[in-house]
């Protein structure tokens, strides 16, 4: 009889709190849409709380504070940075 109200199997969801890695750097935020893609993949768009600076280069910056990205069950990026590092890995534990 108590079935469905546990918490959710799938930590990712419409307007759950995350963390991870984003190109390099440590972030937290929240995801602001989703959508479900074929394969258990989903897109995400996701609001940093701060924003994170996309850039390697010490005389350059340039901050993005949402992105979106295509990610697996596990909360792994498709798109890989050029040395084959995934864009994004959620913290899922």
């Amino acid at each position: 009889a108590a079935a469905g109200n546990g918490p959710p199997t799938d930590p990712l969801v419409l307007g759950a709190k995350i963390r991870g890695r984003y190109l390099g750097q440590t972030f937290s935020g929240e995801i602001i849409a989703i959508q479900s893609l074929p394969a258990d993949y989903k897109r995400l768009t996701v609001h940093f709380d701060e924003a994170v600076d996309v850039v390697t280069f010490d005389s350059f910056s340039a901050f993005r504070q949402r992105v979106s990205t295509r990610v697996n069950k596990h909360g792994v990026s498709v798109e890989k940075t050029s040395d084959g590092v995934p864009q994004m890995v959620i913290d899922l534990a």
